[in-house]
């Protein structure tokens, strides 16, 4: 009863007055000791049956949620009467991010705590929903005891450098920890953390395996640092993200884009590897994903500063060369960084709200002689 920052005791049968079903009609939950997690006693048996999810929420928690980012704990998904479907838990409190669970092993599992879905609530649901979730059969998930990962005590730029400092071996929550720390301070603290992009990069260049020495390489969006060198230079909202689902060739992944919305997207690269001054033009490829019927054809302007175009093609991978120039239309126009802009767009028919694409490396072609 010593360990730090334990939340439940899942452990013991005294965990089940720590667990609660928000939503979840005929589920039920008991102790049992034939499936424990490492050296635990016994683990929390949560059981499925006809409905098509579960919620649920810890309680009486053995320390405030509020004073922790994160919780940890491990699922052991049981399949049972011939049941090979793929079930998840999702991974934010209150948003749809998921863990994908092994079947018939243990699965660790980090949430998010958020002022979310009831601020301590967490679902089970099958992957694939067509055939309504968890129905048809009896699903089992066992839960090891909960921890909890305790908020950091930094609110400056030099507190976040000083931590950085001493992470060795960084793990990957501290990495996150460390990324949402640096968002919440104002730009004149961000300014003091000079360690700051370093530190992720080197985190997630290791951690992704992508290799550091292939010349006149300017991005690295083959890991998921490359979110750091993509921005959307329009007031319109979208998400940039990493994926190991798609990618170019041998590499590791791609940085993609989605939820565009609108005529046009705008986007610039930033953080290059190298000064754009030194390259005639940049090379990459980009994967169009497309689900509409018929499929609507995209468009990428090909040269900064010049409404020279070329064909994206759908569900495919399309090698793009853009000329380095001035780019004045982007400063009259778009009020974009001059060198680095290109533009998304679908001038007949707008573009597809929940169109995707991923960017391989962007690699420079060098000025000649």
């Amino acid at each position: 009863q010593t360990t730090e920052n334990r939340l439940t005791y899942f452990d013991s049968e005294y965990g089940t007055m720590q667990i609660a079903n928000t939503n979840s009609a005929g589920a039920r939950y008991s102790y049992v000791t034939d499936k424990k997690y490492d050296s635990e006693h016994g683990s929390l048996l949560i059981e499925l049956g006809t409905q098509w999810f579960g919620d649920f929420k810890f309680v009486s928690t053995e320390a405030e949620l509020s004073n922790y980012d994160y919780v940890q704990f491990y699922v052991y998904y049981e399949t049972t009467n011939g049941n090979t479907y793929p079930a998840k838990v999702y991974k934010e409190y209150g948003c749809e991010q998921e863990i994908v669970l092994t079947q018939n092993g243990w699965t660790k599992v980090t949430l998010k705590v958020t002022d979310g879905f009831a601020n301590n609530a967490f679902r089970f649901s099958r992957v694939d929903t067509t055939n309504n979730g968890l129905d048809q059969y009896l699903y089992k998930f066992y839960i090891s005891a909960v921890y909890g990962v305790p908020k950091l005590n930094i609110t400056t730029g030099d507190a976040l450098k000083t931590y950085i400092a001493g992470l060795n071996e960084p793990t990957e929550i501290q990495c996150e920890q460390v990324i949402a720390y640096f968002n919440a301070l104002n730009s004149d603290e961000q300014a003091k953390v000079d360690n700051y992009r370093t530190f992720v990069k080197a985190y997630y260049l290791e951690r992704d395996g992508v290799d550091q020495t292939t010349e006149n390489r300017l991005t690295y969006f083959d890991s998921e640092y490359g979110t750091m060198q993509l921005a959307r230079t329009t007031s319109d909202t979208c998400s940039i993200g990493y994926t190991t689902d798609k990618k170019y060739g041998e590499e590791k992944g791609s940085t993609y884009v989605e939820n565009l919305g609108g005529w046009n997207a705008d986007f610039k690269f930033l953080n290059l590897e190298e000064d754009l001054s030194a390259y005639d033009y940049l090379e990459f490829y980009v994967y169009y994903e497309n689900t509409q019927t018929p499929e609507r054809p995209m468009i990428m302007v090909k040269e900064f500063g010049v409404e020279n175009q070329i064909d994206i093609a759908a569900n495919a991978w399309t090698k793009v060369t853009l000329k380095v120039t001035d780019g004045s239309f982007w400063d009259t126009y778009n009020s974009c960084a001059t060198d680095t802009a290109f533009r998304l767009t679908n001038s007949a028919n707008g573009m597809q709200s929940s169109a995707r694409f991923y960017f391989s490396a962007v690699y420079g072609v060098p000025k000649t002689a």
